[in-house]
């Protein structure tokens, strides 16, 4: 049977449609609505750390992993990076 005469494909489709219309305008819309309020007040810039917050947060822990797998310590001393280590054991 072809896709299109499927009625719970096209009823699929139509939402995948709609989500690929709605939440990309709305996300913008309030993103720019949140940050022109936001410009307006006294406390503007501790409603945007707060917003922003969180990316940083993941930033931080993602430099960290990061940081142990490619770890190296000098010729003689135990590896502690997981790269290294892994290079060191074969």
């Amino acid at each position: 049977e072809w896709a299109f005469g499927d009625r719970e494909f096209r009823t699929s489709l139509l939402n995948n449609i709609i989500w690929l219309a709605v939440v990309p305008a709305a996300c913008t819309f309030f993103g720019l609505i949140i940050a022109v309020l936001t410009d307006k007040i006294w406390w503007g810039t501790i409603a945007k750390s707060l917003i922003f917050l969180p990316l940083a947060i993941s930033f931080v822990g993602a430099s960290v992993i990061w940081k142990f797998i490619y770890e190296y310590r000098g010729a003689g001393q135990t590896q502690i990076g997981l790269l290294n280590a892994i290079i060191q054991y074969f």
